[in-house]
């Protein structure tokens, strides 16, 4: 399959039903953690969060822990608001092309084989993606459900992300787009 045949954004999109959104820790908001999944009868909700926040995958997730850690770095640096002294430069960009600019200078990126890796990767996010699940060998069927794992995986950014692309205030927008 190729990316002009899925809508990486909709598989995303259903992907991320299952995660709720995480307000700020500043708000302390309390939250539903089933809230991405309301619509269903209780007993399916649970068992939705019983597969993907406390199941196992049997999709291969070999380098998951590698990647999350990668994540939890870029994500802190990125939606960093006013806390680090020095911020990440690019992010007016987006996330992606704020990444795509610093990953090359990243120490546990370096070698020739990631350098071979990360010039190989496409310009805009959605291809991106695409191309990494092709290149894990993520069969077209199981993208989705693979999607929703990753996501669990990191319930916490997911959230937060979550929540700047569907709950902040418009009114002030967001000067750096994660999503």
């Amino acid at each position: 399959m190729k990316i002009v045949d899925v809508n990486i954004k909709s598989l995303i999109a259903n992907a991320a039903e299952i995660i709720a959104p995480l307000w700020p820790l500043q708000t302390i908001i309390a939250r539903n953690p089933l809230q991405g999944i309301e619509s269903l009868n209780f007993e399916d909700a649970i068992a939705i969060g019983e597969k993907f926040f406390a199941g196992r995958c049997d999709i291969k997730r070999k380098a998951s822990s590698k990647v999350n850690r990668e994540m939890i770095k870029w994500c802190q640096v990125f939606l960093d608001e006013g806390q680090a002294t020095i911020t990440m430069p690019e992010r007016e960009k987006g996330f992606y092309q704020a990444w795509a600019l610093l990953a090359p200078f990243d120490r546990k990126l370096r070698s020739s084989n990631k350098n071979e890796w990360l010039e190989s990767l496409p310009s805009e996010a959605e291809e991106a993606i695409f191309f990494c699940l092709k290149r894990l060998a993520i069969p077209d069927e199981q993208i989705e459900e693979y999607l929703k794992y990753s996501l669990a995986e990191l319930p916490g950014w997911a959230g937060y992300i979550k929540w700047r692309a569907e709950w902040q205030n418009k009114e002030i927008g967001l000067k750096n787009p994660i999503t």
